[in-house]
């Protein structure tokens, strides 16, 4: 799948929210509404949710965790979540989806909000590394 990338007036267009703006070729997914799959590292933890999403808070709505990790000694319960090594927001589409995408001349993957160390793969493809939230 070709990713090209788009002029800044389209992007900036894009990132304002001008939903009313008809752009030729440009096919816009939301990938909110799907159910996203989150696991840890070795798999032994295994829920659904949706995004965005923060780890602890899709874990304390599946019934993980119970404590808060704000409150009292909520921290050191949950500890364990931010000991584990990696913890993977997974999401496999529909085939229509996919030649969606392929039939678009231009596609906009836009992410709010990547935690501090991530990195977003496509199709067993890495498209980018992230080491700064606030970036």
């Amino acid at each position: 799948m070709a990713f090209v990338a788009m002029d800044m007036l389209l992007l900036l267009l894009l990132l304002l929210g001008a939903a009313a703006v008809q752009v030729p070729g440009l096919v816009r997914i939301d990938l909110s509404r799907d159910t996203w799959t989150l696991t840890n590292a070795n798999r032994s933890i295994n829920i659904h949710t949706t995004v965005p999403a923060h780890v602890l808070a899709a874990l304390a709505k599946a019934g993980v965790i119970r404590e808060d990790p704000l409150y009292r000694y909520g921290e050191l319960e949950t500890r364990w979540v931010a000991e584990d090594p990696s913890w993977n927001f997974t999401l496999i589409w529909p085939g229509h989806r996919h030649a969606a995408l392929a039939s678009s001349r231009h596609t906009l993957l836009v992410l709010h909000g990547v935690d501090t160390f991530g990195h977003v793969v496509l199709n067993n493809k890495h498209l980018k590394a992230t080491n700064n939230a606030h970036r």
